[in-house]
């Protein structure tokens, strides 16, 4: 099965698109490869500067930011992506159809933008809904109009975010307005062990709230 785990200090290796695809032997085929990674990644590069709104994508927001995985890279309707994400790829692709139908900007820069997605798409599976904060979603909102702006067919993951938003919010507020009711009802009960009838109430309203000088004899004697 493989392995996954969120970032940390520790080193981890962090999925590339531009990986090989199978096992080099000896040193000629080791000299290919690494001539094949370094034409890639000028691709990659080249595509990013004819693209600018590409660069915040593919450079500013890194893949373990959101998450870091352990596992190979497996083929995806023709990407290169983590192996143990591609799982939630496919569920997307199966609910709302081919998502990268009008992507036109190749498969290595394609395979860094859905890497960055699977990670991002890997934190949301392990944060719980009480502790997804604002910054949360405002980072994952992001990326994913990053990818959408670029061809990939994401909205729905927008309008799933805002109500995910919303939810969240919704839920707070309702917490702490039952907190707020919670106090006023202790408050309630208070007052009415002071005042337990109208007549009381109007007296208790025009004790002061100043502090209290002296001993807790001093009315009896006064």
């Amino acid at each position: 099965m493989p392995i996954c785990h969120p970032p940390s200090g520790e080193p981890g290796l962090m999925p590339s698109c531009c990986s090989p695809s199978g096992p080099l032997a000896g040193s000629g085929n080791e000299a290919v490869a690494e001539e094949e990674r370094e034409h890639q990644a000028a691709a990659v590069e080249s595509a990013i500067r004819g693209q600018p709104g590409l660069l915040s994508a593919a450079s500013s927001r890194h893949a373990e930011h959101f998450w870091v995985f352990d596992d190979a890279n497996a083929d995806f309707e023709g990407y290169r992506v983590p192996q143990g994400r591609i799982r939630l790829l496919k569920a997307l692709w199966e609910k709302y159809g081919n998502c990268s139908s009008y992507f036109r900007l190749g498969v290595h820069v394609g395979s860094s933008m859905l890497t960055l997605l699977c990670c991002v798409l890997a934190q949301m599976e392990h944060t719980r809904l009480e502790d997804v904060t604002e910054a949360h979603i405002l980072e994952w909102k992001a990326v994913v109009q990053e990818t959408t702006r670029e061809g990939f067919k994401f909205s729905f993951i927008l309008d799933y975010l805002r109500r995910l938003a919303h939810d969240m919010f919704s839920r707070r507020i309702l917490a702490k307005l039952r907190v707020v009711e919670a106090r006023a009802a202790a408050l309630r009960d208070a007052l009415n062990m002071v005042a337990p009838n109208p007549w009381d109430l109007a007296f208790a309203r025009r004790i002061s709230t100043d502090p209290v000088v002296g001993s807790a004899l001093h009315d009896l004697l006064a």
